[in-house]
């Protein structure tokens, strides 16, 4: 089942809207130069990668005073952290489409489904993806908010094949540690993909498929 409309890269390019939206909101919100520093900010990455990102050339994107990004962040850490936590809502909410009925009516092509979003979302937004799952935020626990909406972004593979197990698709045991593998598997794919380490052509949706295929196949009861 391909994903839908803007989760394969195509024009609504979903993910980056909600990051950036922001800048184009003049609005006179007390949060509004916040708001466009984390705008600026998730330019600057796609742009240049966290390493060469500061919080001078953030202010100097969003027409802030230099300062004025410290108002919000006290480092660059910091502002890194928001701009991954708001990226795993949206990685979030893009799985949660591949089963708008709820999680709770989950069925097996849905749960494919799901997993050809995740990898959608890493084929449309890699550098955000990159931030999400590495080392430059290097103790996410001490950014509370981060932590809990990463999580968040994964119970739904937990609580789908609890649904699938209860519904005898897939095997018995410890849905956390089923959807941890299922997870390596996704991310393992993606991470190779984006590095240009998988042989082969075409989109990375379509090169996962036959992927999902032998991860379902070792899920089945």
């Amino acid at each position: 089942m391909s994903p839908p409309e803007g989760a394969d890269g195509s024009e609504s390019n979903t993910v980056a809207e909600p990051l950036r939206a922001a800048s184009t909101n003049p609005g006179t919100a007390p949060n509004a130069t916040r708001d466009a520093c984390i705008a600026s900010a998730a330019a600057l990455l796609d742009e240049v990668g966290p390493g060469q990102l500061s919080l001078r050339a953030v202010a100097r994107r969003a027409g802030v005073s230099a300062m004025a990004p410290y108002r919000y962040f006290e480092s660059k850490e910091a502002l890194l952290a928001e701009i991954a936590r708001q990226g795993f809502v949206e990685l979030g909410e893009a799985v949660r489409k591949g089963c708008p009925e709820g999680v709770h009516l989950l069925d097996v092509e849905q749960f494919r489904t799901m997993a050809e979003f995740y990898v959608a979302f890493a084929e449309r937004r890699p550098a955000l993806y990159r931030l999400m799952f590495s080392g430059v935020i290097p103790d996410r626990r001490a950014h509370e908010a981060l932590w809990r909406d990463g999580l968040w972004s994964f119970e739904v593979v937990i609580a789908g094949i609890e649904v699938l197990q209860k519904d005898g698709h897939f095997r018995k045991g410890s849905a956390l540690e089923l959807a941890l593998h299922g997870w390596s598997v996704m991310h393992g794919f993606v991470s190779l993909a984006l590095d240009g380490l998988l042989p082969g052509k075409g989109g990375m949706v379509e090169r996962f498929g036959p992927h999902i295929d032998l991860l379902i196949d070792g899920l089945r009861a």
